[in-house]
């Protein structure tokens, strides 16, 4: 080998040794995360060296170091652009859909709920009837009035910005299988999607286009024809109308769905601010605090709690989830005090918060594409089991 060859083997050999100890250089010294936002999941953890259990060791690095390796978001959010901006594709299609109109939607669960994928057998709705009547009559032991709320998925209020292609021709759905089936045995629920479908016009939108949530103005309506159904049983319930409210549009940075595609930056977002135009007497309340559900990656948000006493007397433990943080600064008005519980996408009855506040009203509210988890963490089983 030539001089001049021996020095460009060296010069390559050390510039590759160079690269990929400044790589991991950089890896061991940058400042590692504990949430994933962009994917609302947790990221993995350093693993822990135990010389007397190695096997899982090489998988548990590999998730460790695939969740933390320097520029992994910058080189996400290119290749989330170019497929994006050149091929019109989504990125990550197992998680979110690329809507008509600049509309996104989730993947997933979600689109399966809309398509009609995944029914419920007869067997399963039998047992969710029979939980949901065990929680009412657990509710009126307690002499609270049990209510079932079923939220809608952005897919089914804004279906027409969904692409023919994952439309299909089953009609029923997880939400209107079981409707019918409460129907059919007298079990009444609430489920604002008619109401909320009215509401619809080209002035101002109901959901965000970038994020699966509602905004402001879903959210509001939503929580009218929630807080109207409550009122036929409880008429000294606070109601406010939307003529209560100075509203104003806020522009922003895309929402959730844009950022699970790394391309907040890329959208943008509107919102509708509700600000009240009578004096609010709501304020925060204190926390027992009640301990968070195991694995809860937002423990301060499982227990909220407002007071209004000028409202009236009643407190109202509504058993939420996401959807419920635009609902907040309206079912504020309207109890003497709200307790919100967010218990990780359980919607599990919480007896033990239920029996230490001795609530009036007992409101669960479930995404419909969340409607599954009432087959899991059933209170009537547990309670079984003890006997």
């Amino acid at each position: 080998m030539t001089k001049i060859g021996k020095i460009t083997n060296t010069i390559l050999t050390i510039g590759f040794l160079s690269i990929i100890f400044t790589g991991l250089l950089q890896f061991h010294l940058a400042k590692k995360e504990e949430l994933n936002m962009a994917e609302n999941r947790k990221l993995a953890e350093r693993p822990v060296f135990d010389i007397n259990n190695l096997d899982p060791l090489p998988s548990q690095f590999d998730k460790y170091f695939t969740d933390h390796f320097p520029y992994r978001t910058q080189i996400v959010t290119v290749f989330n652009e170019i497929n994006l901006n050149k091929f019109n594709i989504s990125p990550l299609p197992d998680k979110v859909m690329i809507g008509l109109d600049g509309y996104l939607f989730m993947s997933g669960t979600q689109l399966e709920t809309f398509q009609g994928k995944n029914l419920f057998s007869e067997s399963e709705l039998k047992s969710i009837l029979e939980e949901l009547r065990y929680r009412k009559n657990f509710c009126d032991n307690l002499g609270a009035k049990f209510y079932f709320v079923i939220i809608p998925q952005k897919h089914t209020i804004y279906n027409e910005k969904i692409p023919p292609r994952f439309k299909l021709k089953n009609e029923k759905t997880l939400r209107t299988q079981l409707e019918s089936y409460l129907d059919t045995n007298n079990f009444s629920y609430i489920d604002p999607t008619v109401f909320i479908m009215s509401k619809k016009t080209e002035d101002f939108p109901l959901y965000f286009k970038t994020d699966n949530h509602w905004n402001n103005l879903g959210a509001f309506y939503g929580s009218q024809y929630i807080i109207s159904n409550i009122k036929q049983d409880f008429p000294q319930v606070q109601s406010l109308d939307l003529k209560d409210y100075d509203t104003e549009e806020s522009s922003g940075i895309g929402g959730n769905l844009a950022q699970m595609l790394n391309m907040q930056s890329n959208f943008s977002e509107i919102q509708l601010i509700f600000n009240p135009s009578f004096t609010s007497n709501a304020k925060m309340g204190e926390k027992k605090p009640y301990p968070p559900t195991e694995g809860f990656g937002y423990p301060d948000e499982f227990e909220q709690v407002f007071v209004n006493p000028l409202a009236n007397n009643l407190k109202a433990i509504f058993i939420r989830e996401s959807y419920a943080n635009s609902q907040r600064q309206f079912y504020k008005e309207s109890f003497g005090k709200t307790v919100l519980i967010w218990d990780r996408w359980q919607y599990a009855l919480n007896e033990k918060i239920l029996m230490s506040e001795r609530p009036d009203i007992v409101v669960i509210q479930i995404l419909e594409s969340n409607l599954t988890k009432l087959l899991s963490n059933q209170s009537k089983i547990k309670a079984e089991g003890k006997n």
